[in-house]
Order: C-alpha cells, then structure tokens, then sequence
C-alpha cells in the first residue's frame, strides 16, 4: 500500500481523450469547488488524520486507487495522513485483529484532529428504515445513550464503541464514512456537511 502510495500521480492525462475527461468541469466550477474547499485546508493544514482502511475500499481496485488519490493529496496540501494497521504481515500474512480499535488506540495516541473510518455503512441513524434519520454530526454521549437503548445495533455497534475510545483517548472527532464513495476522504473533510456521521 505505501509502493502504491509513492508511486502514485493524482492525475496522469497523456491523450486527448484523457485531457478532456479531466476538463469538462468549466473554470468556474473548479474556482467554486477549490473556494468551498479552502476553509477546510487552512483548518486541518498541518493536522494528524488516522485513517481505519477497511471495507469495499480495500477490495475493489478502482477504490483503492481514489483512497490513495484522496491520502496524497492530503499529504500535499499539508495534512498528516497516518493509515492505522491493518494487520497485515510479510508476504500473505494475515492477522485477526479489531481494525477499528487498532485505529482508535493509534488516533489517541497521536492526539489526532480526527480519525476517518472507511467502513460499509454510510455512518448512523436513527432509524434503519428510514434513510431519512441519518445523522450527520452527534456529541459522544448521545452515541453511547444510543447504543444502551438498542437504536445502534448489529455490526455497527464495535465501531461506534471504538469510536467512543478514541475520543476517550484524546482524539478531537472522528467520522463514520462510505468508503463505497469513490473520495470519501475528501468528501468528508473538504465540503460543508461532509458525507458520514462525525462523532464529537
């Protein structure tokens, strides 16, 4: 995964074909994305951000290509990416370990700005049925109150727990985001409402 992320080019357009992919946004579309953005840059600038890697964006190659897009470009515009361990050894080796407790003991630890959690969830609701009880932003004891009286549940529940661990830790906030979402990454931390449930 680090040979992926050195070697990578955030955008590489050799034909003509290539170079008109990347420019049928208009001039100022562009200012208007990099304006929205901007805030958002100067705020995390310098910042540590953990990264729990895991879900559909460790699988699909397609994925794995925009997650390491979205990490270097991070790391170009001046904030500190750290991809928690993901159990994996030499070679093949694999190891069972809990990837988000990992990622939540290596965020405290660093005293992160935020930990990012790529997951295959989009983030909490209120009500599994209804997408509209997706909630974007919640204070840590509403998490826990919620997992106590049963609206958090299934595989969702360790996650959030681990959630609750890092902020415990002394990690600022961490976000429950898609990483299904081709740039979650981004997403999440460069627009107005991001794309996850950020935990406070």
């Amino acid at each position: 995964m680090i040979n992926e992320l050195n070697s990578l080019n955030i955008v590489n357009v050799n034909t003509p074909d290539e170079i008109a992919a990347h420019t049928t946004l208009s001039a100022a579309s562009k200012a208007s994305i990099l304006i929205e953005a901007l805030p958002y840059i100067q705020k995390f600038a310098g910042k540590t951000m953990v990264i729990k890697y895991g879900g559909n964006a460790m699988i699909s190659e397609e994925l794995k290509t925009k997650v390491m897009q979205d990490i270097a470009l991070m790391k170009y515009i001046g904030i500190k990416p750290v991809i928690a361990p993901i159990g994996a050894g030499k070679g093949e080796t694999t190891y069972n370990i809990n990837a988000d407790y990992v990622a939540a003991e290596v965020a405290g630890a660093l005293q992160a700005e935020k930990m990012l959690m790529l997951t295959n969830t989009k983030g909490i609701y209120t009500s599994l049925d209804d997408p509209k009880s997706f909630l974007s932003s919640i204070p840590k004891a509403d998490a826990t109150a919620m997992i106590e009286n049963g609206t958090i549940q299934g595989g969702i529940i360790p996650k959030v727990e681990a959630v609750l661990h890092a902020l415990e830790c002394g990690t600022h906030r961490v976000s429950i985001i898609d990483g299904r979402e081709p740039h979650a990454l981004l997403l999440e931390l460069f627009t107005n409402k991001g794309i996850g449930t950020e935990i406070i």
